[in-house]
Order: C-alpha cells, then structure tokens, then sequence
C-alpha cells in the first residue's frame, strides 16, 4: 500500500475539487492519503475545512505527491520550500514520485514548485500540460500515485 499526499494551494471550490479527486483516486487504488492545504487563509472559501498544514513528517511519510497550484501565492511555495529544506540531510528520495498541476504550466509558481521537487530528487510523473484537468483525470492521476 502507497501513501499518497495531496498538497493544494487554492482560495475556491474547484482547485479544492480537483485535490479532491486525487486524493479519491489515491484511496480508490487503495493508498493511505493526507491532505494539506497551503497557505489556509481566512478569506478562503473551501467546502470543506481542518485539511491541515503541511509537516515534515509528511514528506518522510509519503510515496507520491500530488501538487495542485493556483495563482501565484509565494507564501505557498515558501511553505512547501521550508519542508522540503527541512527534509534535505534524509536519504535520497529518488524512489519518491510527484505530480504537479496549475493552470498555466508556464507560470513562475509552477516552474518554481518543479524545481523544489525534482531538487529534493523526486521524479516527476509524465502529465498532460494542459491548463484545463478534469475530475476524471485528477481521479487517474491519484489511481497512478498509488500504484508507483
């Protein structure tokens, strides 16, 4: 069994969703999930609330990673920044695999996020760079990290 975390940075309902149907697809293949929400701010209008905020522990834990990125929140990356410096003197990750979504794939936060995976030695996980996912696709995306 893979243990699968869903990190998403989102201030409405449909970034949420897509997490969301990662995180189903995850269970579905019947991996262990945790999600968490970056940057939690008050303003923001989820469903649902108590996702948590991202641990070091989380890092270490995990198999997968899903990332789901919205606009272009710097205090997002620099929370996501500080776990993984945190988990740098661990052993390599290199068995570790990451997905990472936004909806300009071109976008700084987008490259930035990228290359603090891939410079903790995740693998990325090939995906469809389109700036549009379906609840269906996230699903599968979330069936793929639990099989890795």
């Amino acid at each position: 069994m893979q243990n699968v975390l869903v990190i998403f940075a989102a201030t409405n309902q449909e970034t949420e969703s897509l997490a969301l149907a990662v995180g189903l697809g995850a269970v579905q293949a019947g991996a262990n999930i945790r999600l968490r929400h970056l940057d939690p701010s008050p303003s923001v209008e989820l469903a649902h609330a108590g996702y948590g905020t991202l641990r070091v522990d989380d890092l270490r834990w995990v198999e997968g990673v899903a990332i789901i990125l919205e606009g272009k929140s710097s205090i997002a990356l620099g929370e996501l920044k500080s776990a993984f410096d945190a988990i740098a003197p661990d052993a390599p990750n290199t068995s570790k695999w990451f997905y990472l979504f936004h909806v300009d794939p071109n976008s700084e936060l987008r490259r930035s996020a990228e290359a603090v995976f891939t410079g903790a030695g995740f693998q990325e996980l090939p995906g469809d760079p389109s700036p549009s996912a379906s609840m269906e696709y996230m699903t599968a995306i979330g069936h793929t990290l639990a099989a890795k």
